[in-house]
């Protein structure tokens, strides 16, 4: 099994002139393959390309090419996106090859590559790559909105429930960035690498929005945490998503001109500055802030920009305590000031068949993907899906073949095609396929009489190499106390 990831920014700020704002945090691909897999046609190090793509744009801007690091992951610390077309929201297109082809630099599919940059490959010039996939559209802002965004705004908003990164940064300057992090169960400030939290509400702020419509996610959350806006004053907990390493209980504080406002309220922003303040305080009273401090923050340097070391996180009092400016040290409150981003995620998952040293392996993409959830017809004892490009052709193919359906080692299951629907654009292609499927019931099951319950993956089959898509979709089937039906539900 191996198992494609992507973790990244909901949202990015645009780019002006010379001036590069990278995505922040860099997005970052993990590749989990079984090692020593004679299966696997990717090796122990393959190799990845990230590339922005915009909407209504020439689409030639630079992207990066990578090789995974040891530890299976890939990090595009230099995308950024470019000012020059009215685009509202762009893609990050992820390009998979077997094995490292060229060294690590950047690419471009510009027929004309600019002389100013080095080391740049024309995309042309690159092998055909093992698994092509596309971000969700991800929103451009220009600036982190100052003001208190409306509730009824949720596309802006930090929600309950969601990933979010957090960094800091001193003095507004890139080089000086350290993101939130996790090592050796502590949390720790780093500039090589960052870790997503989700966000828990234990209680909200003073002013609690009323609920609103949860927005469309890649995430699977509860009903109550994803449709309530984190508001400041709230008081949280930060779960780390690897190692679910927690928080102490934090409450959100807005930070407006260098200054924390301890009584502002309203729903949280994307990639405002908020400070996070302890439910206690220090032996003089006083409210402490979770800091990313070094060392030597007397002297007025950043610590720790190398890859093996660390900054853990402690708790400081603002240096503006009762607003006298006076003995403020320039940039000292940069330490309690978190930039706070939602994240957003695209994972695949499938199985190979053939040996790595097959002459017929071909690229896996495009990934067969469940529209929409599966809706179960108990009166027909049918499963009704929806999947993109679940028609495929590769090879010498002359026709295309749809896949085949399983539930877990049960299958093929009959299908029968309701409608295919097909349009292509110059920015927008759709492959979409309706169909029905038969479900096992009764003596077709083959489990034992004192089981219960049975879960069953739904995979999706290529008939021609034996590729298994995992659709991420698991069907329940509870055995019933009489008759031999079973009922089924969605997992």
């Amino acid at each position: 099994m191996t198992t494609i990831c992507c973790l990244h920014a909901s949202v990015a700020q645009k780019s002006y002139g010379s001036e590069k704002r990278f995505l922040c945090p860099p997005p970052i691909v993990n590749i989990q393959a079984p090692h020593g897999d004679s299966k696997s046609a990717l090796s122990s190090k393959p190799q990845v390309t990230m590339s922005v793509v915009c909407e209504s744009e020439n689409n030639n801007s630079l992207g990066q090419r990578s090789t995974l690091e040891d530890d299976h992951t890939g990090t595009f610390r230099y995308l950024y996106v470019t000012g020059s077309a009215k685009a509202k929201s762009f893609q990050l297109k992820l390009q998979v090859y077997g094995r490292a082809c060229l060294p690590n630099g950047f690419i471009s599919n510009d027929s004309i590559p600019s002389e100013t940059e080095e080391g740049v490959v024309n995309t042309a010039d690159l092998p055909e790559p093992y698994a092509v996939f596309d971000s969700a559209p991800i929103a451009i802002i220009s600036k982190p909105s100052k003001k208190t965004a409306k509730a009824r705004n949720v596309s802006s908003c930090i929600l309950a429930g969601s990933l979010v990164s957090l960094f800091n940064r001193i003095n507004s300057q890139t080089v000086r960035t350290k993101y939130m992090s996790v090592q050796d169960g502590e949390f720790c400030a780093k500039s090589s690498t960052w870790s997503s939290f989700s966000v828990t509400i234990v209680s909200n702020g003073p002013s609690n929005p009323a609920r609103v419509g949860s927005p469309k996610s890649h995430h699977r959350q509860s009903a109550m945490q994803s449709s309530s806006p984190i508001t400041y004053g709230a008081e949280i907990i930060l779960t780390e998503t690897a190692t679910g390493l927690q928080s102490d209980r934090l409450i959100v504080c807005k930070v407006e001109n260098g200054r924390i406002q301890e009584n502002a309220t309203g729903p949280i922003c994307q990639m405002q500055k908020v400070a996070l303040m302890s439910t206690e305080r220090n032996k003089d009273g006083e409210p402490v802030y979770l800091s990313a401090v070094g060392n030597d923050h007397q002297v007025g340097r950043y610590m720790d920009h190398s890859t093996s070391t660390k900054t853990i996180l402690k708790y400081q009092p603002s240096t503006m305590a009762g607003g006298n400016t006076d003995i403020m040290k320039p940039g000292s409150d940069d330490f309690l000031c978190w930039t706070i981003v939602g994240i957003s995620k695209f994972e695949y998952t499938y199985f190979e068949s053939l040996p790595a040293d097959s002459e017929t392996h071909h690229p896996i993409t495009p990934f067969p993907t469940l529209v929409k959830n599966p809706v179960y017809n108990a009166t027909s004892h049918t499963l009704e899906l929806v999947v993109s490009d679940f028609y495929s052709q590769i090879g010498d193919q002359t026709s295309e073949t749809p896949m085949g359906v399983w539930l877990g080692s049960r299958g093929p299951l009959s299908t029968h095609i309701i409608r295919r629907n097909v349009s292509s654009g110059p920015e927008v292609s759709m492959d979409q396929t309706t169909l029905l499927v038969d479900l096992p019931q009764g003596k077709q099951m083959g489990v034992a009489l004192d089981e219960k319950t049975l879960s069953l993956p739904l995979l999706f089959v290529r008939h021609s190499d034996g590729i298994t898509y995992n659709s991420r979709a698991t069907v329940v089937f509870t055995r019933p106390d009489n008759g031999e039906r079973w009922s089924v539900s969605m997992a």
